[in-house]
């Protein structure tokens, strides 16, 4: 099965290491690894893009501040041309594109689009930007012409049919993980060391990380002996410094800044304890990968009793959720798993165990591979 795969949004560039852009390429490697003949179309900055993969022809953008979604799909047009006309288009939404649809019908292919996030919303709250009309007629028109369309979350369903999906045509699929990049064995801990607590990811509002410094404040304070690793960077990086000295953690925690993705598996690895944090006030639609790759790993976890997390993880089996917002309860459940090492490693292999059967994005893929036939099928009946 041959796939084009779009993605014109210019936050998500082939040569960074955020989530996003993991997720994507992650997607495209498993789809490969599943049989299909991917062409993956992204935007890419000054850095080397992501390397191909076994079926998988990667097509970087140059990101100049130009039309990106105009390019990606005259990119798209041109691998059409070259032979490499799909039996369906995938396509990551962004704020400003309807190319997977434009594409779709000139090929007469169906056509799915992936919702990872309410894409006018974050722009709105964390980026002070308010959608243009024409990009508002954009979305509603690509997810309104979609064959499919699929969301990360439940709490993203309401937000793809308020938008234009039609009701049948909406799905859940969870993000995964590539279980494989996790399969070393787990670093021993020596008598006496620290327990080691650890996060990956951007240093953003919606995670949390001032109530994770919090908590390993107040963890500290209570005797436990605690140290917190740091891996990525953004925008909040000087505040949390600022935070950490303030509360008199500078020699427990450490910054490790952004690290290139093959870097993440060894250190979750030697991670004790993997912590998601959440404020109150978000709503919680995130799939977050970084939970399913403490999962993989092997972590003991302490994440929010919250959306998707709540619905694919159980409190006390494979992870201890606490109400998002909540410092002390975010403190007990690290003082919880720092005093036991027996309780940590039940709950680390459970997570790893369910990781492997559910979670891997080889499952994902799948998925949408079994949904393509399906699509074409009813598409054929309408021609």
């Amino acid at each position: 099965m041959k796939l084009t795969s779009l993605c014109a949004d210019p936050g998500i560039r082939l040569d960074q290491v955020k989530g996003a852009t993991i997720h994507l390429t992650a997607l495209w490697r498993a789809l490969g690894l599943e049989g299909a003949a991917v062409t993956g179309i992204a935007a890419c900055g000054n850095g080397a893009p992501v390397a191909p993969e076994p079926g998988v022809t990667v097509l970087p953008i140059p990101f100049d501040g130009a039309d990106l979604p105009s390019r990606v799909l005259a990119a798209a047009f041109t691998a059409v041309e070259r032979g490499a006309a799909p039996d369906a288009v995938l396509e990551r939404l962004a704020l400003d594109s309807d190319a997977g649809l434009v594409l779709a019908r000139r090929l007469r292919v169906p056509l799915v689009v992936e919702i990872n996030a309410p894409l006018d919303e974050e722009a709105r709250r964390f980026r002070g930007r308010e959608p243009t009309p024409e990009m508002l007629e954009r979305q509603r028109r690509l997810l309104e012409g979609a064959d499919l369309v699929y969301v990360v979350s439940d709490a993203l369903a309401e937000y793809a049919w308020a938008r234009g999906a039609r009701r049948g045509r909406v799905r859940v699929l969870p993000n995964g993980v590539d279980t494989a990049s996790f399969v070393g064995p787990r670093m021993r801990r020596e008598d006496g060391a620290p327990v080691r607590v650890g996060f990956v990811g951007a240093f953003r509002p919606w995670h949390g990380l001032e109530l994770l410094v919090d908590a390993c404040a107040c963890a500290r304070a209570q005797g436990a002996p605690i140290e917190l690793e740091l891996i990525g960077d953004g925008p909040l990086r000087e505040p949390l410094e600022r935070r950490v000295a303030a509360r008199g953690l500078a020699a427990h925690v450490r910054f490790l800044g952004a690290r290139p993705h093959a870097d993440v598996p060894g250190f979750l690895l030697g991670v004790d304890v993997a912590v998601v944090a959440a404020p109150e006030d978000v709503d919680y639609y995130f799939s977050p990968l970084k939970l399913y790759e403490y999962a993989a790993a092997g972590c003991a976890i302490v994440a929010p009793r919250a959306g998707q997390v709540e619905a694919r993880f159980r409190h006390g089996e494979d992870a201890l959720l606490v109400p998002p917002g909540n410092t002390s309860a975010l403190a007990e459940g690290i003082v919880a798993l720092a005093a036991d090492a027996p309780l940590r490693v039940r709950l680390g292999d459970a997570a790893r165990a369910r990781a492997r059967a559910e979670f891997d994005w080889r499952i994902v893929a799948r998925t949408i591979l079994d949904w393509i036939p399906e699509l074409r099928a009813v598409g054929a009946e309408k021609r």
